[in-house]
C-alpha cells in the first residue's frame, strides 16, 4: 500500500505512512468482523474524510449507549474461535494421516531429482529401497542403506518424513527369482 501510494502521489513514503496506518487500523478483518481500532478503543477512528451525516448519527448513537468494550472483544473472540474451527475442519478433510514405519521396515522415498536436461516425466517417482535405522518424534525417520541395495561407495544415512516415503514393495521378476531358488 505504501508503494503504491507514494508512486501515485509522486511523493515520499513518508508521507503516506499515516495514510496506510489509518487503513489498516480501520478496516474490518473477517477474523473478527471487527476493526483494530474498534477493539482496542471501542470506536472507529475519523479520518480525513468526514460525512457530517454519518458523523451526527454516530455521536448520537454514542451518547445513548456508552462503550461496551469487554462485550465487542467477546463477541471478536467468539468468531475468531469460530473460523479457527472452519479451519480445523477444513484442514482434517484433507489431512492424510501419515504411515507408521518402524526399524527395519524396507521404504521408498519420493525422488527429488530434477538433473537439467532429463524429462520429469522419466524419472521414477520414488526411489529405494531403504531401511528403517531410527524412528524419530513428527513422523521423521532415519533411513540407511539396504544391505546388498547400496549404489555408491558412501553408505546412505538421511533423515525423511513419512509424506514422502512409502512401503518398499519387491517388484515381481524379485519375487519369482525367490520362489523359484
Amino acid at each position: 500500500m505504501i508503494a503504491k501510494l507514494a508512486d501515485k502521489k509522486n511523493t515520499y513514503w513518508s508521507n503516506v505512512i499515516k495514510d496506510v496506518e489509518f487503513a489498516c487500523n480501520n478496516v474490518i478483518s473477517e477474523a473478527t468482523n471487527e476493526s483494530p481500532s474498534k477493539l482496542l478503543f471501542g470506536i472507529h477512528q475519523r479520518g480525513k474524510i468526514v460525512d457530517e451525516l454519518k458523523d451526527a448519527l454516530e455521536i448520537r448513537g454514542r451518547l445513548d449507549t456508552p462503550r461496551k468494550l469487554p462485550h465487542i472483544r467477546e463477541q471478536a473472540d467468539k468468531q475468531i474461535k469460530k473460523n479457527q474451527l472452519a479451519n480445523q475442519a477444513i484442514y482434517d478433510r484433507r489431512h492424510k494421516i501419515s504411515q507408521k514405519y518402524e526399524v527395519g521396515d524396507k521404504v521408498m522415498v519420493k525422488n527429488f531429482d530434477s538433473t537439467p536436461g532429463i524429462s520429469p516425466k522419466l524419472i521414477p517417482r520414488y526411489k529405494g529401497p531403504y531401511q528403517v535405522d531410527r524412528v524419530l518424534r513428527n513422523d521423521r525417520y532415519v533411513l540407511k542403506d539396504v544391505e546388498g541395495f547400496q549404489l555408491t561407495q558412501i553408505p546412505y544415512k538421511g533423515t525423511w518424513e513419512a509424506a514422502n516415503m512409502r512401503p518398499w514393495i519387491p517388484s515381481q521378476n524379485n519375487v519369482k527369482e525367490t520362489k523359484d531358488n
